[in-house]
């Protein structure tokens, strides 16, 4: 297959508008690994302060500014780390092992909407 464009890199997720790689997770929601999961997660990009809502709905994944008042848990983390997790150069696990990113409320929940990805 040809591909015309580059193999992401840190650098060039880095580049984009810091959301965008959030956006992203709509389209890889996987309907099956999902089905049963309805859970609302913040994400913050602690480096920039900056917040998005990540809503499961069975099946379905939602990326939005809007952060609601009440969420399962937070991810707080810098985002170097998140462009690596985007590029599996680290997991969500590693980076919370290693103290690279923080989880406020449900680890578990987390855990389980990153998990409804393919």
């Amino acid at each position: 297959a040809i591909s015309f464009l580059a193999d992401p890199t840190t650098a060039t997720v880095l580049a984009t508008l810091p959301g965008t790689y959030l956006k992203f997770l709509e389209a890889q929601i996987d309907p099956e690994k999902s089905k049963e999961l309805e859970s609302i997660v913040q994400i913050t990009f602690a480096d920039l302060n900056q917040s998005w809502a990540l809503h499961i709905r069975r099946g379905v994944a939602e990326v939005t500014e809007a952060v609601p008042d009440q969420v399962d848990a937070t991810l707080s983390l810098p985002r170097l780390v998140w462009a690596q997790m985007v590029l599996n150069e680290t997991t969500l696990e590693e980076a919370i092992a290693f103290g690279e990113a923080t989880v406020e409320g449900s680890a578990k929940t987390l855990s389980a909407v990153f998990n409804a990805f393919a």
